[in-house]
């Protein structure tokens, strides 16, 4: 018997395909929300507002260049880590899948209230706004690939091997409030990465680890209610890096 209901929403559907398989072993998922891809310039063009052009054109060359590279050698290494986790990578049932441009959508909206589910399970979505936390009145729940109280936003292990922290690398279930990442902790785990491990790894590592700790904590949410939170997430905010930075950590870091 399922332990409660929620709605899962995201915008990789290969990703969300695992996490609605690993969640639904205990709840009901009667609508998944994937988020739309918005075209390649118009996110540049506001990457390029909040972080200037010449950040961002550092980081267009990391990827181009380099993360390629890091996704081939990666390949045999996430595919050991799906046998090794058994980690479920069937399609979701495209009867419930609904794209929508964004979460902070109407139609999004609407569907958060009308789904009749005890929580909402985000990951990898667009910044919850302000108007969008105010018109659902639900637990919004997020997967968060690092270890919040020590760092928020991108690449978080990444970040944490560069500044010579081990300790500091993890996956954190946080509740969604203003702020990227910062909401009060639910739940989090350590997880040391393998020497093997590259760029293209640490966070396929840290969400196998992660999926079990987001499921118990939804279970528990739809059976008990929200648990008393932890502390906020205050950790320092990352993002991708640029093709110098990348080559200067691996460099004088050993990090790749």
């Amino acid at each position: 018997m399922k332990k409660g209901r929620i709605i899962l929403c995201g915008g990789n559907i290969s990703v969300l395909s695992m996490i609605y398989n690993e969640l639904s072993r205990e709840l009901d998922i009667p609508l998944v929300l994937v988020e739309e891809k918005r075209p390649l310039p118009s996110r540049i063009s506001q990457r390029i507002r909040r972080k200037g052009i010449r950040k961002v054109f550092g980081q267009v060359l990391f990827s181009r260049l380099v993360l390629p590279g890091l996704r081939r050698q990666a390949k045999p290494i996430r595919e050991e880590i799906i046998k090794n986790y058994c980690l479920d990578t069937r399609e979701i049932d495209e009867r419930i899948v609904i794209s929508v441009p964004s979460v902070n959508h109407p139609a999004a909206r609407r569907c958060f209230r009308r789904a009749g589910v005890s929580a909402a399970a985000l990951f990898g979505t667009s910044i919850i706004t302000k108007e969008t936390l105010d018109q659902v009145d639900l637990p919004l729940v997020n997967l968060h690939l690092g270890l919040s109280r020590y760092y928020r936003g991108l690449n978080c292990t990444y970040w944490a091997l560069v500044d010579g922290r081990p300790e500091a690398c993890g996956a954190t279930v946080h509740l969604v409030v203003k702020g990227l990442d910062s909401g009060p902790i639910l739940a989090e785990k350590k997880v040391f990465p393998d020497r093997k491990d590259n760029f293209a790894v640490y966070d396929f590592r840290n969400l196998a680890e992660g999926l079990s700790l987001l499921r118990e904590t939804l279970a528990g949410i739809c059976e008990r209610g929200l648990p008393e939170a932890g502390r906020r997430g205050k950790g320092v905010l990352k993002t991708t890096p640029t093709l110098s930075e990348y080559l200067h950590n691996r460099r004088t870091h050993g990090v790749s």
